[in-house]
Parts: structure tokens; C-alpha cells; sequence
């Protein structure tokens, strides 16, 4: 087993806070490389429609 195969998440569901910025956006651009069904939540809205064009641009979201 690789070592980053013990990281894998297929199937798992992923909510992160504070998503838009920052440490919030790494953890979530980390969760869904690995495989992670994740929603992006933040206060600011404008700047989570900013992160989740980012996301998408990247090729991490499929509609």
C-alpha cells in the first residue's frame, strides 16, 4: 500500500466552514484530490462563488 492510499476518500462526504479563504480552501482542495464529495460553506458569499469557480477551473467539480 502506498503511503498516500491511506488518504483516499471515495465515498465520503466532506462539509467545510470557512471555505472561501485561506486554510478553509486548502483543506478543501486537499479533500477533494482526494476524492472527497465536498460542499463549501462561508459567511461571505461572493468570495465562496469566488473559491468555487476556482474549484471548478481546476477540474475538481463536475456538474
Amino acid at each position: 500500500m502506498a503511503y498516500l492510499d491511506r488518504f483516499k476518500l471515495e465515498g465520503k462526504r466532506v462539509v467545510i466552514t470557512g471555505a472561501a479563504h485561506g486554510i478553509g480552501y486548502s483543506i478543501a482542495e486537499a479533500m477533494l484530490e482526494a476524492g472527497a464529495q465536498v460542499v463549501l460553506t462561508d459567511i461571505d458569499s461572493d468570495a465562496l462563488a469566488n473559491a468555487d469557480r476556482r474549484a471548478c477551473r481546476k477540474d475538481y467539480l463536475r456538474a
